[in-house]
């Protein structure tokens, strides 16, 4: 039984880990592209320089809240618990 709903919450934690990682990846290769999109666009009012520059600490604080995210994923409510254990008799 508990089994069952320890799958559950480990997939739903490694979904949430992977959404992160993949956000995490996905803006740092957009970020280049935005600024060099807003300086074509708005020349005389975007600086000159990186718009917005990814860290490491940005990096690991969204990868924490996925996480986070992930381990709060509430357990299945009691009558859905009943049909999941009824499954694995």
């Amino acid at each position: 039984r508990e089994d069952v709903l320890r799958l559950i919450t480990l997939e739903t934690l490694i979904i949430c880990l992977a959404g992160g990682l993949g956000g995490i990846l996905a803006g740092a290769a957009v970020t280049p592209m935005a600024g060099t999109l807003l300086r074509g666009t708005l020349v005389g009012y975007v600086p000159a320089g990186s718009i917005a520059a990814p860290t490491a600490g940005i990096a690991l604080l969204s990868l924490s809240v996925a996480v986070a995210a992930g381990r709060r994923s509430p357990t299945p409510r009691p009558l859905m618990q009943a049909n999941i254990l009824s499954l694995t008799k």
